[in-house]
């Protein structure tokens, strides 16, 4: 089974939400154990003693490429093979299989070993044309689920209610797809073996085997704080080749001291010190070992305590599997809910809401600009053609008045000066008329030429202002001249105003231009991001891309916002109805822009539904409810892109919540259609995207040959599996 790039795997949001009214089920899912260790540490045959017999190949070289799930389910369920090693085997498209079940741990052993150096191959081609060709290497990580029994120690927990995961050397930097195989493992398993060789305790490998579970797995650090001794163990191997138990001991207190070195665990108080260590040995050939043990009576070195610790971690599955839920959701719940509550978010509205508001006000300052504009320039414009009027009237009335007075002083008769003081002032009264007169024209004129298309308020305010002083001046005298030299200089204040005005308008669109300018850049720089097509093959399933689950990553949820206008978020604030928007990342130096959020808000805040968004890979990291800019419930999705569950915020505290995926899961049951074979949500497997697994591998692969497949359960159109 191939795997292309991130895996995208996210559970589908509708189906999840149509469940809601359902009663909690009692919880019930599988418990997932890993294996962790540096190359040829004995991870495969420490899980070889803990099976029964020698099913995992182990070599003194690299061995394990294929990451391996050991269901410990008894193996083959009835017939002549009953309880013996086995594995299901679908087959791939186009091709044509006698046999879909290996059977006997010889031939499942040698089935494991030409499958891992296959991978192993096929990593080691892939590295070298992406050499070749300077392209990006796309590992290909194979898969396989092994049923089996277990050792006479462990014979009550064979209920397949436990599963074990085999994993690459995590030191074996050659292999591209090591690296995902490390994330991957650490994000699915509930409890951690860590397998150590006593070579190898005091290398700097083993130190980066320990900062890298502190690093990918806090959560794991978490729950060991929680429920210490239950969830990461130590294991020294290879305590055969030491002489005593008193060399036991020194090795043991040498992986303690290797431990508070190593200072990865200092940011978890007490689990440094609490942490369960175990040195054992023998453990290359199982039966032998076991022989051994029943013949003496007790198992050697600390076997026995390895043997407690899985029943422990067995009884306490209920607790594991929802404790991993609620840690490994708060690697996500924690930091994004402070990133929402900082005031650099809480305390503004998201940029598009921003911008909306912006380009509202700089709309609006632009229409009271040109009104303004306009007034003031037929207010200057008036003056100034009224003055003109004035001036002309005013000459024409002064001689006039002369007249008079040469008039009076010549027939020196006292009626005739009276006559003429009478005249002045009527010639001033008409000058004053006059002016009126010129100054109701002057706006007749100015408005034609504005109505005409010459706006003087854009352009011919600061070319009118210039003179209009001295003119007013020149013109008229006393009060009057005053009077308009008041009105020029608010009339040229107008203008000025509106100059500045303009500038600040300027600046704002020039801003809005820049911020729309930014969200091209978003959209280019999340591009890149998009992981569509990228898909996550585990167990032998087909392939299924996470947009058919409706986690589409940023790209296409930026997509999803409508032309957002001020009136909508004016409308939010007010009423309470929600409008959509995104927010970003904050940005270190030479970081692209990423997005947190995408979704419904109120006011500043998100309100409603949303999508939260890993920022390195953009997918999502939750999709859910918010109120007031508090995660409230949803579902969460891990780094790998694989569901955690469902849960819910109660005062700061998360916890599991309605339905669950993984808890559908009943030990024992078997396939609905053959009512023989284990279904295949006992691997781990569901159908798309009605999320049922109650049907095996082998009857499914019957189902989709007939074409149109529908899940045997609800009828439904399936469109391939998935694991959970």
């Amino acid at each position: 089974a191939d795997v292309g790039g991130h895996a995208a795997f996210c559970a589908c949001t509708v189906a999840l939400r149509d469940c809601r009214g359902l009663a909690q089920p009692p919880l019930s899912a599988m418990l997932k154990v890993g294996f962790l260790g540096n190359v040829s540490s004995g991870k495969s045959s420490f899980a070889n003693v803990l099976l029964g017999e020698k099913v995992l190949p182990s070599r003194e070289d690299a061995t394990t490429m294929a990451m391996t799930h050991c269901l410990v389910d008894g193996g083959v369920p009835e017939g002549r093979d009953q309880g013996k090693v086995c594995i299901d085997v679908a087959p791939q498209e186009g091709e044509s299989m006698t046999e879909t079940r290996i059977v006997g741990a010889d031939r499942v052993y040698r089935h494991l070993q030409a499958m891992n150096d296959a991978a192993r191959a096929a990593g080691r081609q892939a590295l070298e044309r992406a050499l070749e060709t300077g392209g990006t290497v796309y590992p290909k990580i194979q898969d396989i689920t092994v049923r089996a029994g277990a050792c006479s120690k462990l014979q009550d927990i064979v209920d397949g209610s436990m599963r074990f995961t085999d994993m690459p050397g995590f030191d074996e930097n050659a292999q591209p797809l090591v690296e995902q195989s490390k994330g991957l493992i650490v994000g699915l398993c509930h409890c951690l073996w860590v397998v150590v060789s006593y070579l190898d305790i005091p290398k700097a490998s083993t130190a980066q085997l320990l900062h890298h579970i502190a690093r990918v797995g806090p959560h794991l650090l978490r729950m060991e704080q929680e429920l210490q001794g239950r969830v990461l163990k130590i294991v020294v191997t290879m305590a055969d080749l030491l002489d005593d138990e008193e060399a036991e001991q020194r090795v043991k207190a040498s992986m303690y001291d290797a431990i508070h070195r190593s200072h990865a665990f200092d940011d978890f108080p007490g689990v440094a010190e609490g942490i369960g260590v175990v040195v054992v040995g023998g453990a290359k050939n199982p039966r032998k070992l076991e022989q051994q043990a029943t013949q003496r009576g007790s198992w050697p070195h600390e076997w026995e305590e390895v043997f407690r610790s899985i029943h422990d971690m067995h009884a306490a599955r209920d607790e594991l599997i929802k404790a991993r839920k609620v840690h490994l959701s708060n690697t996500i719940f924690v930091p994004l809910q402070q990133i929402l509550a900082s005031p650099s978010y809480s305390g503004r509205y998201p940029p598009l809401a921003q911008e909306a508001l912006e380009n509202e006000v700089a709309l609006q300052r632009r229409r009271m600009l040109q009104v303004g504009a306009m007034v003031g320039s037929l207010a200057v414009g008036g003056i100034v053609a009224g003055a003109l009027w004035g001036e002309r009237c005013m000459l024409l009335s002064a001689a006039a008045a002369n007249i008079a007075r040469e008039t009076a002083h010549l027939s020196l008769k006292d009626n005739a000066m009276q006559a003429a003081t009478l005249a002045t002032i009527a010639a001033e009264r008409a000058a004053r008329h006059a002016s009126t007169a010129g100054n109701i024209a002057g706006v007749a004129e100015i408005s034609a030429s504005a109505i005409a298309g010459c706006p003087w308020g854009i352009f011919g305010g600061p070319l009118l202002q210039v003179g209009v002083k001295q003119v007013v001046w020149r013109v008229l005298g006393g009060a009057a001249s005053q009077a308009a030299a008041a009105a020029a200089a608010s009339s040229a204040a107008t203008a000025a105003a509106s100059a500045e005005a303009a500038a600040i308008a300027a600046a704002t669109a020039t801003a809005a231009a820049s911020q729309a300018g930014t969200a091209a850049a978003v959209t280019a720089a999340l591009t890149s991001a998009a992981l569509a097509g990228h898909v996550i093959v585990l167990g032998g399933c087909a392939e299924v891309t996470s947009a058919y689950f409706g986690c589409h990553g940023a790209l296409e949820a930026l997509k999803t916002i409508p032309t957002l206008s001020a009136e909508a978020v004016q409308k939010s604030k007010e009423s309470g109805e929600p409008y959509m928007a995104a927010l970003f990342w904050p940005e270190g130096p030479d970081e692209e822009t990423s997005v947190l959020y995408v979704g419904e808000f109120r006011g500043m805040l998100p309100h409603g539904r949303g999508k939260l968004f890993w920022k390195d890979t953009q997918m999502e990291s939750f999709v859910g409810d918010f109120v007031q800019g508090q995660i409230v419930k949803g579902l969460f999705v891990d780094h790998e892109g694989l569901l955690i569950g469902q849960l819910v915020n109660r005062d700061g505290t998360l916890e599991v919540d309605g339905f669950q995926l993984d808890l559908t899961f009943e030990p024992g049951q078997c396939c609905a259609v053959c009512l023989d074979n284990l279904p295949m949500l006992a691997e781990g497997l569901v159908l798309a995207p009605c999320m049922h697994g109650g049907v095996c591998k082998s009857c499914w692969s019957a189902i989709e040959a007939q074409g149109d497949p529908l899940c045997p359960c609800c009828r439904g159109v399936v469109s391939g599996t998935c694991r959970y």
